[in-house]
């Protein structure tokens, strides 16, 4: 999203909506795997990179409510009222930025696909010709 600029109750709200609608993939993905309505909570937040980039990303994670065991693939899972999993992160960079942390890392952007609207994007990456293999 090239939208860098929202505050941590922003991002959570916009994507908590987005994840918790009443007909979302979670709600299928969770019922899939034998976790129903009431078994527990989504929550979205904002946090920075653990790995000191100075970005930040959206986390989202399903704390259990109640005892619950999930079938996955085949294996089942048993998690206590208070456990939780982490459903996904996902970083937002502005093009800017990403030319940026891509040039440090001998990338460059080779494509790039951005919409109307300006607030999403698609970018190819590629190695920096003459650059390092391994910077």
């Amino acid at each position: 999203m090239a939208r860098h600029c929202l505050d941590n109750k922003e991002w959570a709200g916009y994507y908590a909506g987005f994840c918790l609608g009443a007909e979302t993939p979670w709600t299928a993905i969770y019922l899939g795997m034998g976790i129903e309505r009431g078994d527990g909570v989504v929550s979205v937040t904002t946090a920075p990179c653990p790995h000191g980039s100075g970005l930040r990303r959206v986390e989202a994670v399903f704390t259990f409510a109640r005892p619950r065991t999930i079938s996955m693939e085949g294996e089942d899972f048993s998690f206590e009222a208070g456990e939780a999993f982490q459903l996904f992160y996902s970083y937002r960079y502005t093009p800017a930025r990403l030319v940026e942390i891509g040039r440090q890392h001998g990338l460059e952007v080779s494509q790039s696909w951005i919409n109307l609207a300006g607030d999403e994007g698609l970018f190819q990456l590629s190695r920096i010709v003459g650059g390092p293999a391994n910077p």
